[in-house]
């Protein structure tokens, strides 16, 4: 039997080892999954907090609204009361008031057809400002809500506007139009804009488009690197340079529907090696593949996009020129 003897000094060193492996089991698989947790527990309690404030504000805001909510039923029921139709010479003396009130000149009131209950057809004339007519017609309908406007005609001249009105509003028209050169030349000149525009306008849906699948691209690594951390699994994302292009992620053998990805028509993923690259991520959220494959999205105009994957987890998105 052979017998070692250690050196006090040897000794020290193996418990210094020791210490520094239990530490580091301690930050690996203690610490860190806490840290995690107290970061997803902060997350929630800030949105949580957030909810509240809204609530309590909705809350404040509740008397002055129900009061409002009252003050409105009121108002309604007190219309529904005064609502009733006017007799024609209180409507013919409103109807004159309002004119003066608004600056409009009757010219001519025509009755046809009247009848005590079938009713009949009211024909009137007046000339002012487009403003003055607009706040005219307003203010009359408001106030007789029997009257059923049947047609409204408008005649431009200079900064007025002369009218006939006969008792819902169907039609309003001005009598002016634009000849055949007119509208040739407009046509003319949307056509050249278009035609200038158009390669320009193609070109940014196509960046946005690029930018907006990366962008996502991006955020979903993001989660699945966070979901190996807290769930202290690997996961690997493949990336498959098919047509279309899609990524799939696992999760050991299950695979994770809702991270399905399909690249948009006109971009694609550059096969570089192998059709199919996969990064993997382990329980610290490290990116473990060796070598880290580029991820290179290109757009059909050549701009490109690449996911730039580090060791440590760190994900990037890099511009190519």
């Amino acid at each position: 039997m052979i017998k070692v003897r250690l050196a006090t000094r040897e000794i020290g060193l193996l418990a210094i080892l020791f210490a520094i492996l239990i530490l580091l089991g301690y930050y690996f698989f203690i610490l860190q999954p806490l840290q995690a947790r107290q970061t997803r527990l902060s997350a929630s309690i800030a949105t949580l907090e957030q909810e509240l404030r809204r609530l309590e504000r909705l809350e404040t805001e509740e008397p002055a609204l129900r009061a409002e909510v009252a003050a409105l039923k009121t108002t309604a029921e007190l219309l529904l009361v005064k609502s009733g139709p006017l007799s024609l010479p209180q409507f013919l003396v409103s109807m004159e008031q309002h004119a003066l009130d608004q600056g409009i000149q009757l010219r001519t009131l025509g009755l046809q057809n009247l009848h005590a209950t079938e009713g009949g057809m009211v024909n009137l004339s007046f000339f002012g400002t487009y403003a003055g007519v607009y706040r005219f017609l307003e203010v009359i309908e408001a106030e007789a809500p029997l009257l059923a406007i049947m047609q409204v005609s408008l005649q431009s001249d200079g900064e007025a506007v002369a009218g006939e009105r006969g008792g819902q509003l169907l039609s309003s028209r001005v009598n002016r139009g634009f000849t055949l050169i007119e509208l040739l030349a407009v046509l003319a000149i949307v056509l050249l804009l278009g035609a200038i525009a158009l390669p320009r306008l193609s070109h940014l849906i196509i960046s946005y488009t690029l930018d907006a699948a990366a962008n996502r691209y991006l955020v979903d690594a993001q989660a699945v690197r966070q979901r190996a951390v807290t769930t202290g699994r690997s996961h690997r994302i493949e990336y498959i340079s098919s047509v279309p292009a899609r990524i799939a992620v696992w999760d050991g053998t299950t695979r994770l529907a809702e991270f399905d990805r399909i690249l948009p028509q006109g971009l694609t993923l550059e096969s570089i090696g192998h059709q199919t690259k996969f990064v993997v991520f382990d329980f610290r959220g490290e990116a473990v593949t060796i070598p880290l494959p580029p991820i290179i999205i290109r757009a059909s105009n050549g701009e490109a996009r690449e996911l730039i994957f580090h060791s440590a987890g760190r994900i990037m998105l890099r511009v190519l020129p």
